[in-house]
């Protein structure tokens, strides 16, 4: 099952956004790949965090 499928199940149609997260987009040493975001997990977590909330954390 890929994750948008999973995401559709899970969630209204309405409610699910996909964003990808660029290689720019990562924190300098940093990388995108599989998992390795999560070590770093800064820039993601601020982009769910302003989705939900309409604002970035403080």
């Amino acid at each position: 099952m890929s994750v948008d499928d999973l995401a559709h199940r899970l969630f209204s149609s309405a409610s699910v956004t996909r964003w990808h997260h660029t290689s720019d987009q990562v924190p300098e040493a940093s990388t995108n790949d599989r998992i390795g975001w999560v070590r770093t997990p800064a820039t993601v977590v601020d982009r769910i965090v302003t989705s939900w909330h309409g604002t970035p954390r403080s």
